[in-house]
Parts: C-alpha cells; structure tokens; sequence
C-alpha cells in the first residue's frame, strides 16, 4: 500500500505510468524508511567456575581437560575448551596452585601444575596438551578429590 503512495507522486511517463527509475527509487526510499530498529545483544555469558566435584563429575561425562585453581583467582576458559574449577585446598597441593587435568576411565590425572597468577596463554598450551591425553592411557598423577 505503501508503495502505491509513493508511485503516486512519482514522476510520469508520456503514457503516465512511471518510469522504471521513479518506480526503483520509491521502492528504495521505501525500503530505507522500513529498516529494523537496532537490536540490543546481551554481552556473552561469562563461563561457570565450577566447584571440584561438579567439574570432576562433568568432566569424566564430556572427556573435557579441566583446571582446578587451588586457593587463587580462577582464570574461566573463554572458548569452552576445558572446565574451570576452584577449590580453597587440595591434599598435597599448595594453594596459590592452578592443577591442568584430564579425565581418563573414571579418574581425573594432574598433567601440569601452573603457579598463580597463571597466564592463561600458558594455561591454554597446558589444556591443549592435556586435551591429546584425554582416553589415552595415563601418564600423570592421579588427582586425589577427597
């Protein structure tokens, strides 16, 4: 209906009718006029920091590596590679300790032990090294939950 206002004013023809560039340009005025109004996106959801028994439960459910921040600020993955865990201490590790873990048959092993604040570029060669060692046969040291 719109359109037909528009190439009601449009300039004529010799037979009346509009030319086919009046006709385009209503149709692009037109066009412009109904653009979609600016749509508000939501910032990305920050990833979960998991408690220890959740991370070690979904982890072993995902074959997912996960790290596990011992006493110190948890650095989340930002591309879902890998769980992120917090546990205030851990037998036989030293708080202020960030453990890189993979799951293998129904345990967790550590693969590397990064001291805090860790980078997380080393954090991300850690989990893709860890990544490789996920159902493969265990070389680390088993990580104790209790």
């Amino acid at each position: 209906m719109c359109l037909s206002i528009a190439l009601a004013f449009a300039p004529r023809g010799r037979a009346g009718d509009p030319t086919p560039e009046a006709t385009a340009r209503a149709a692009l005025a037109l066009a412009k006029s109904k653009a979609a109004p600016a749509v508000a996106t939501a910032p990305a959801p920050r990833p979960a920091v998991l408690d220890y028994r959740t991370a070690k439960r979904i982890s072993l459910e995902r074959h997912l590596p996960v790290v596990v921040f011992v006493g110190c600020e948890p650095v989340p993955s930002r591309d879902g590679r890998y769980l992120t865990a917090y546990a205030d201490a851990l037998a036989d590790y030293k708080p202020g300790t960030a453990l890189v873990c993979y799951p293998s048959g129904e345990e967790l092993w550590n693969d590397a032990q990064i001291s805090c604040p860790a980078p997380p570029a080393e954090i991300e060669r850690a989990v893709k090294t860890a990544g490789k060692k996920v159902e493969a046969r265990p070389a680390g040291r088993k990580l104790d939950w209790s």
